[in-house]
């Protein structure tokens, strides 16, 4: 990729350098206006292209040697700055404009890096099948952060981030998707720990009773109480 664009930075300077050189030559140059510029290597195969899109906008193009298209740069459907980067085949590596997304040589998306729709920041990576892997960003609301990772089949399989309360917690969950241990902050502000069947029936919990003690409580697979101990101390006369 660093070739391309180093190879994209010096095509540009070239156009740039070449009115600046004409324009020198004649205090009164003018204006210059063309539907297009074509630039041809010494075996006359198109190396650049300059002109305007399909949409009326400016459009940069380059090429190598062989003619395959190497980068573009122009703008995108939302009117945004955009810039393309192609690999062996013209095969897709990168685009950038208000987002990045880069391919790998299946012309899979393997990143994301851009804005969710209420304005936050959000980064998703994807394996070799294009499946999201791990997603890092803002929650729906556009207000707290989250981790979210998922399997080879696109299950999610873990999350950490804040609830509405605004404390933390992690999640995780089996290979159905269904939760299995649960570990943050009641609704009283303290700290639990709950596991929980394939059914997401919780089968324990970990934390803290109404006077502050620690308590401990198993289930049966039908969501019933069977055994709790608590940590309150008894005083004897």
């Amino acid at each position: 990729m660093k070739q391309y664009i180093t190879g994209f930075i010096t095509a540009s300077c070239l156009v740039t350098s070449f009115f600046l050189f004409v324009a020198a030559q004649n205090t009164e140059f003018g204006d210059i206006k063309v539907h297009s510029i074509s630039i041809v290597n010494n075996e006359g195969k198109e190396t650049m292209w300059l002109g305007s899109g399909e949409g009326g906008n400016g459009f940069l193009e380059t090429f190598n040697s062989d003619g395959s298209r190497t980068s573009n740069l122009g703008s995108s459907v939302g009117d945004y700055g955009s810039l393309s980067l192609f690999g062996p085949e013209e095969k897709p590596s990168s685009f950038l404009s208000d987002y990045l997304i880069t391919y790998n040589s299946k012309r899979e998306q393997t990143t994301y890096l851009g804005n969710t729709k209420s304005g936050g920041g959000y980064l998703a990576t994807f394996n070799s099948k294009g499946i999201e892997t791990v997603s890092l960003g803002v929650n729906e609301t556009g207000n707290s952060g989250h981790l979210k990772t998922f399997n080879e089949d696109g299950i999610r399989t873990s999350f950490l981030g804040s609830n509405r309360m605004g404390t933390g917690y992690l999640q995780t969950y089996n290979s159905n998707g269904n939760k299995t241990v649960y570990l943050g902050s009641s609704s009283k502000g303290t700290g639990y720990l709950a596991t929980y069947n394939d059914l997401e029936l919780i089968t324990g919990y970990f934390g803290t009773g109404p006077n502050k003690e620690g308590v401990v409580g198993l289930h049966d697979n039908k969501n019933n109480l069977g055994w709790s101990v608590s940590g309150k101390s008894e005083k004897f006369d």
